[in-house]
C-alpha cells in the first residue's frame, strides 16, 4: 500500500454500509450507501452491510422455433412461467442432481402465423437429466386478423383432484388457464387425475369461460369470470368480479357454479386485479379502489369489504410473504396487504412505476393482456417484475440482473433456482427465461452511487481512495462529477478483508462513485470505499 505524503491530512466520505439499496427518491440527507438505478445491478448487501453478488444468470434452456418466422408480427410471446411445488421423480432417464429439488417448470408461448393466433403449453422436465427435455401439454389455434401480437399471460395454481372419488385423496395437479376473449380460452387439469401416466390434459373449459384470474383455495379452483355489462347508449363496463368455483377435490366441470356466480362487496363493483388465497380459510382481492377480504367456506362465506386497502389497476400475480400479500399499483408502487383495513408501502423510494415494463411505441395495455406480471418469493427477496429485488430484512430494494441484458415480466421460484423470463422473443434470441441459483454468485457487479453529500454545492479535491476488500478479482472505482471523470483499480487476493489504498485526483463537484467487482469465480466483497478529500478552489489538474 504506498503511503501517504505526511504533509497531507484528508477529510473523509466514508461509504461502510451499503443496505440501503436503491432509491429513485432518496430524500434529503440520504446515507452515503444509498445507490442509483443506473449502473447498480447483481449485487446485494449481506446482513453485515457489505457488498455481494447475488446470483449469477445462466440460460436452462432454449424455446423451440415454433414458426419460422412468426408473420405479420416476427415475435412470440412468453405468456406463461410457472414452477410447481410438486416434487417430481423420473421412471425412466436418470435423476438431475444438480437440480434438486426436483421440479418441473411449466412454459406458455403464442405467436401469429398464416392468419391465426397459436398458443402452446409446454412442461419442462427438470428433474430428469439432462433437465432440457420438453412436453407439449397444450396446442391451440384460431383465426385471427391481427396485425400486432399482444400476449395474454397465463394463470396457474395447484392443488390435488380426484373426480372419481372426491372423498378420497387426489392426484396432485397442476391448474393452467389462459384467455384471449370469450371465444377463445382454456382451462385444464394437468395431469387428468383419472389418467396421470399420460400428457394429455383433462380439459376443464374450452371457449366457454373467460377468466381473468384464478386461485387454488380449500380444495377448490377459483376463478374470476369476465362479464360485460351494458352502461347506457353505446357504453358498457367489463370486470372480472364474478366468482365461481369447482367442488373440492373435483375440477369437473358439470360441477362448478357457472349458473350461480356469486359477487363479492356488490358495492364497489370495479373488478379484481387478483385474488389470492392466504391460508386455507382467507381469500384476498384488491379492487380498482379498496378490496375484499374473505373468511370461512365460500358458499356461506364471512365477508369484508376493505375501503382503505390501496387497490390496483393492472392484472398480476402477486406473492404471498412474511409481511403479507405483495401487489403492485402502477400509481404509486408495491404495496403490502397483511389483514386489516390498510395497505402499508414498501417502495417510498422508488418511482411508482418503477416495476412496470415500458415500451415507447404503445401503452402497457395494449402490449400485453391478461396476467400481465408474475411475483415470486424465495425466502427473504421478493422477485418482482422488471428485475427487481426486495430484501425482506434489509427492507431495501436491488436489481437483480443489468435491464439491457434482459427485462424480466415474469418470476416464479423453487427452493434455491430462480426463474424468470421476458414478455417477448425472436427466432434470432431463442433464450426468453433466465434462471439463478442463489448458492451460484455472480462473476461482476456494478453499483453506483448518488452524488455524495460532502461534494454538492461544493469543489472538492479527492485525493485517495481506501477500501477494504475480499476475494480475488478486480474492484474498479469511478468518481464522476459535473465535469470529469477519474479510474483507479484493485487487484484483489485474499480471502480475508483487506484494507487497500491508491492514489486518485479529481476536482469536481457532485461526485458519485461507481463500484465495479469482477472475477473469474466470485465477484470480491467490498466492505468499505473511503474518499480521502480536501475543500477545493478552482484550479488546473497536473498529472
Amino acid at each position: 500500500m504506498p503511503a501517504r505524503p505526511a504533509s497531507e491530512t484528508y477529510k473523509y466520505i466514508n461509504i461502510k454500509d451499503f443496505s440501503p439499496g436503491i432509491s429513485d427518491n432518496p430524500g434529503a440527507n440520504y446515507p452515503p450507501g444509498a445507490a442509483q438505478r443506473n449502473s447498480t445491478f447483481r449485487c446485494i448487501a449481506n446482513r453485515n452491510g457489505a457488498l455481494i453478488p447475488l446470483p449469477a444468470r445462466t440460460i436452462p434452456f432454449s424455446m423451440p422455433a415454433d414458426a419460422s418466422p412468426p408473420s405479420p408480427d416476427a415475435r412470440f410471446g412468453l405468456d406463461g412461467l410457472y414452477a410447481a411445488p410438486i416434487p417430481m421423480l423420473p421412471t425412466v432417464l436418470s435423476f438431475n442432481p444438480s437440480l434438486f429439488p426436483e421440479h418441473e417448470l411449466f412454459v406458455g408461448n403464442e405467436w401469429l402465423s398464416g392468419g391465426n393466433l397459436n398458443q402452446r403449453l409446454r412442461r419442462v422436465r427438470r428433474y430428469e437429466t439432462t433437465g432440457t427435455n420438453m412436453d407439449l401439454i397444450q396446442s391451440v389455434s384460431a383465426v385471427s386478423a391481427a396485425t400486432t401480437l399482444v400476449p395474454a399471460g397465463m394463470m396457474f395454481g395447484t392443488t390435488r383432484s380426484n373426480r372419481a372419488t372426491p372423498t378420497m385423496p387426489g392426484t396432485p395437479v397442476v391448474i393452467a388457464g389462459w384467455s384471449q376473449g370469450s371465444a377463445f380460452n382454456y382451462l385444464i387439469e394437468f395431469p387428468d387425475d383419472q389418467a396421470p401416466t399420460v400428457n394429455t390434459p383433462y380439459t376443464i373449459f374450452s371457449n366457454s369461460l373467460f377468466l381473468l384470474g384464478l386461485a387454488c383455495h380449500q380444495g377448490r379452483t377459483v376463478g374470476q369470470q369476465a362479464t360485460a355489462y351494458g352502461q347506457g347508449v353505446n357504453t358498457q363496463t367489463f370486470m372480472g368480479e364474478n366468482l365461481v368455483w369447482s367442488n373440492v377435490n373435483d375440477v369437473t366441470a358439470a360441477n362448478w357454479n357457472t349458473a350461480t356466480p356469486q359477487v363479492f362487496v356488490p358495492e364497489n363493483p370495479a373488478g379484481f386485479p387478483f385474488i389470492c388465497s392466504m391460508s386455507a380459510n382467507e381469500l384476498f382481492a384488491p379492487k380498482l379502489n379498496g378490496g375484499m377480504y374473505v373468511t370461512g367456506d365460500l358458499f356461506n362465506p364471512f365477508v369484508t369489504s376493505l375501503p382503505m386497502v390501496v387497490g390496483s389497476e393492472v392484472s398480476q400475480s402477486p406473492v404471498i410473504a412474511g409481511a403479507g400479500v405483495i401487489y403492485g399499483n402502477g400509481n404509486s408502487g408495491i404495496w403490502v396487504w397483511g389483514h386489516g383495513d390498510q395497505s402499508n408501502l414498501l417502495s417510498p423510494q422508488m418511482t411508482p412505476n418503477f416495476w412496470l415494463l415500458n415500451d415507447t411505441t404503445h401503452p402497457e395495455f395494449d402490449v400485453f393482456g391478461g396476467i400481465r406480471y408474475q411475483f415470486a418469493r424465495s425466502d427473504e427477496w421478493v422477485l418482482v417484475s422488471n428485475n427487481w429485488l426486495y430484501d425482506l430484512q434489509l427492507q431495501s430494494w436491488w436489481r437483480l440482473e443489468d435491464p439491457t441484458i434482459t427485462q424480466i415480466r415474469l418470476f416464479t421460484t423453487i427452493s434455491r433456482f430462480i426463474y424468470g423470463s421476458q414478455g417477448f422473443y425472436t427466432n434470432a434470441n431463442l433464450n426468453p427465461i433466465s434462471m439463478w441459483e442463489r448458492n451460484v454468485p455472480a462473476l461482476t457487479y456494478s453499483w453506483q452511487s448518488h452524488p455524495q453529500w460532502e461534494t454538492i454545492g461544493n469543489l472538492v479535491d479527492i485525493r485517495e481512495i481506501t477500501m477494504r476488500v475480499q476475494g480475488v478479482g478486480t474492484v474498479t472505482v469511478t468518481l464522476t462529477g459535473e465535469s470529469s471523470t477519474s479510474t483507479i483499480q484493485f487487484e484483489i487476493n485474499n480471502p480475508l478483508p483487506v484494507l487497500v489504498r491508491q492514489p486518485i485526483r479529481i476536482q469536481d463537484s457532485n461526485i458519485a462513485v461507481t463500484l465495479l467487482s469482477s472475477s473469474a469465480t466470485e465477484a470480491p466483497t467490498i466492505h468499505e470505499c473511503n474518499l480521502g478529500y480536501v475543500e477545493a478552489q478552482k484550479e488546473t489538474v497536473r498529472t
